[in-house]
This record gives C-alpha cells, structure tokens and sequence, in this order.
C-alpha cells in the first residue's frame, strides 16, 4: 500500500517547501540527530529559543516530512547520527532545480541532503564531495556522492516541469473518494478538502499525519482480515474432515461389523478375491467389501 496521486515529493512543491524551511530554520541550531527506527530521523533545531522537530519518515513506499514546534522527549532506543553538524548552525535551506531534493548547509561546511525520491526517501550527510553518514543506510547507492545528480540539466524535464498548472504559495490536502487515501495537491481538487494553507510547513506536516494514519489504519485492517481469513480457511477444513466422519460413520459399517458379516460369509467368498458383494445382516441390506487378494477370508 503507498501514496498515489499526493505531490508531497514532487518537485514543485519541494522547491517552495525549501524556501519556507529556509525562512525558519536560517541561524537555527541543529543540537540533536538521531534515529528511532530504520523508518524515523529525527532532527532537533533551536530556532531562537524555540524548540522545532523535524521528522523524516520513510514509510509505505513514500516519505513523509513533520515539522513541529514542540518538544521532544528522546527515547532509549534513539540511536545518534549525523554528528558532525550537532550544534552547528544552519547557513541555508536551498532546493535543487528541477529536482525533487534539497539541502541544509551548515557553518562548518557540512550539507545534509534530503532526497524526496518516493519509496528511496533518504537524508545524507556530505562534505566536501564526500559522503559522511546515511540515514538509511541500506541503500548503498546512496554512499556514494554525485553532484551530477543534482543538476537536471535536460531540457524536455524543465520545460515539462515549467508548463505544470500550479497555483503557487496555495497547497489543498484532501481525500481522495476512490481509494480513501489523503493526497497533497498543488491545484484546488474537485473534491472536499481537508485543509487549505499557504504554509508548504504546515501542508507537509498536515498532510503526513492524515495519511500516516489512514495507512496505518488499512495495513491493520488487512492484516486483520488475512489473520481471519486463514482461521475460516482452517475451520472450513475442519468442517470438512468432520463431515466426512459423519458420512462414513452412517454410510459405512464398522470394521467389527465387517468382520462379523465375512465370517458368516466364508463360503461363499472365493479364494484371491479383491471385492466382494455381501448381505450385511445389520443394515438389511448389501454392501461392497474390499478384500486382500493374497490373504485368506478367514485372515
């Protein structure tokens, strides 16, 4: 399950969330990088005085950025990162053009680099050129620096880019009727909207709540629904094999009775025979028995 038909990691809408990041996190100071899980970056900044986390988590084939004027209460199984640029001040927020990333530089040179590339979310410490530490580390791609990555210098993708209707400084979260999945739209949507901001911060952070949740809420539910399907599945067996007993207990007579009924029948059962038909003086009736050829009727 992923996010479909949501701009939050189009590049339209990382350009101008870069510039109000820039506005607010400007001279503010990174005094915390940690990880809580391979899904969850949490940056802590002091902007004066102030208090603001900053999320990066990569979930559900996406990633989702939250930027909060709060408190943090670090738990034990917060793991640091990113410790060259712990208490360093941010110079600049800057987005890279026509692409979906941008970077925070700080003052001692050190740059993070957040890549908004859908289901390959990821944030990378660089000085220099050269890559210092990965939040996800698992893509190894990602530990090698190339700044021609950066620079989308085709032509066809800018002007395609360039002649995208967008309503600029205007951002729409809404639910989208068909699939119940909240999207983040840079146009007013032809549907009810849950929020309407001029704030990409808000929008962002907003729009990841909403769709985390649902999400969440779905991936619960199928999972639910799998664990119940497998116990019907289980049950329904169990019916089976029960039903089966029950007809072979009333269509079937027991091996005692068998045995009573060959006994009274030995004459006329001929020797090396396979199945017999014989009068079950139980039932009142004739019944089909199987025999083993090679033993005697007697056996």
């Amino acid at each position: 399950m992923t996010v479909k038909k949501s701009l939050h990691q189009h590049y339209h809408f990382i350009r101008q969330l870069a510039q109000q990041l820039n506005q607010l996190l400007t001279q503010a100071i990174l005094t915390q990088a940690f990880t809580t899980s391979k899904q969850e970056l949490v940056l802590l900044f002091d902007v004066n005085g102030k208090s603001v986390v900053f999320k990066v988590l990569a979930q559900f084939q996406s990633g989702f950025i939250l930027v909060d004027e709060t408190t943090y209460h670090k738990g034990s199984n917060a793991q640091a990162c990113f410790v060259n640029v712990h208490q360093q001040k941010v110079v600049k927020v800057e987005a890279h053009a026509y692409n979906r990333s941008f970077v925070m530089v700080f003052q001692n040179g050190h740059q993070l680099i957040f890549k908004c590339y859908d289901a390959l979310v990821n944030v990378v410490e660089v000085y220099e050129q050269e890559v210092y530490d990965v939040f996800r580390e698992s893509i190894q791609n990602d530990w090698q620096f190339n700044a021609q990555e950066f620079e989308v210098t085709s032509t066809q993708i800018q002007q395609k880019l360039n002649s995208m209707v967008v309503t600029e400084g205007e951002f729409w979260i809404y639910k989208q009727p068909e699939t119940g999945l909240y999207a983040l739209s840079l146009t007013q949507p032809e549907t009810e909207v849950t929020l309407h901001t001029t704030q990409a911060i808000e929008a962002t952070t907003v729009f990841a709540k909403y769709a985390l949740g649902v999400l969440a809420f779905n991936q619960t539910k199928q999972s639910k629904i799998a664990t119940l399907q497998g116990e019907v599945k289980r049950l329904q067996q169990q019916v089976k094999l029960s039903e089966q007993g029950i007809h072979q207990l009333v269509n079937e007579s027991p091996f005692e009775e068998i045995g009573h009924i060959i006994m009274a029948n030995l004459h006329t059962i001929a020797k090396g025979s396979k199945q017999v038909e014989l009068f079950d003086f139980y039932s009142n009736k004739n019944i089909q028995v199987k025999l083993k050829s090679e033993l005697d009727a007697a056996a």
